[in-house]
């Protein structure tokens, strides 16, 4: 009977902690959520609807996030995407690669993007349409899909979960607004 009631509060104690990580985990995303729009919100009325700040949506994975100019691992500890490309800033008329963590709110789920799924990148006012035609697993010294060039082309990308490789989803661009 006392190794059935030890049993029975170790299940609850278990239960507990389990329902607490996930409540924890849905605040912390909630948050940094809130706290990117306010950003974009700033910004927005700041300039009189003119966004500034550059960010990513791919709506198929309900997915929005700021772009910074590093990638450097403090920013992308932050669930910012980076911009991986040399210059560091965003030349539309070039191929843009963007890099983030593979974690579910950031880039953990490009995988599952499908072509003519959508990217849409917002910047100095202007939407940017992208769709996929491709996706693969590159090897870390693969850079020649990360390479700057003159094409109307963004390439997303992010470690695979074992990080020995990475998952690439690259996207043409079909509409500016």
């Amino acid at each position: 009977m006392l190794i059935k009631r030890h049993i029975r509060n170790i299940g609850i104690l278990c239960l507990c902690s389990a329902v607490g990580i996930v409540s924890y985990n849905y605040i912390q995303n909630k948050i940094f959520t809130n706290k990117q729009k306010t950003i974009i919100q700033k910004s927005q009325i700041k300039n009189q609807n003119y966004t500034e700040i550059p960010y990513l949506e791919i709506p198929a994975l309900q997915i929005s996030r700021v772009i910074k100019d590093s990638v450097d691992p403090s920013i992308l500890d932050q669930r910012y995407v980076g911009i991986w490309n040399q210059n560091k800033n965003l030349k539309i008329d070039h191929h843009i690669v963007l890099a983030g963590h593979n974690v579910k709110d950031v880039f953990g789920k490009i995988k599952n993007l499908q072509k003519k799924d959508k990217i849409i990148l917002h910047y100095k006012d202007v939407i940017y349409e992208y769709e996929v035609t491709n996706k693969k697993i590159i090897s870390v010294q693969d850079l020649s899909y990360l390479e700057e060039t003159k094409e109307n082309k963004i390439t997303l990308l992010t470690c695979t979960n074992d990080d020995q490789k990475r998952q690439i989803v690259i996207g043409k661009l079909i509409k500016k607004m």
